[in-house]
């Protein structure tokens, strides 16, 4: 996990309430929520891929700040990186 700066978090919090991602907590409706550091899952397959190869997602984490519940969002998808490095 990469550590994320206060400009990061800002932009990033931006992006995601210009797309829509606004909606309180899915656990227990609360507000307000952290964004965290950067991260890679290596869980996701894709049906061209033979089994046994992984694919890399570079995420960024969003936490609950009451329940701690975290989701994450891919740095690409919100046009933050177009390279295999976050930004």
């Amino acid at each position: 996990m990469i550590k994320t700066t206060e400009q990061q978090r800002r932009k990033i919090k931006a992006i995601l309430e210009d797309r829509g991602a606004i909606r309180p907590c899915t656990r227990c409706g609360h507000n307000e929520f952290y964004i965290g550091g950067f991260g890679m899952d290596r869980s996701i397959e894709l049906e061209e891929k033979k089994e046994s190869e992984e694919v890399k997602v570079f995420t960024v984490m969003v936490a609950c700040t009451n329940c701690g519940h975290i989701w994450h969002h891919s740095l690409k998808i919100l046009g933050l990186i177009n390279t295999k490095k976050p930004i």
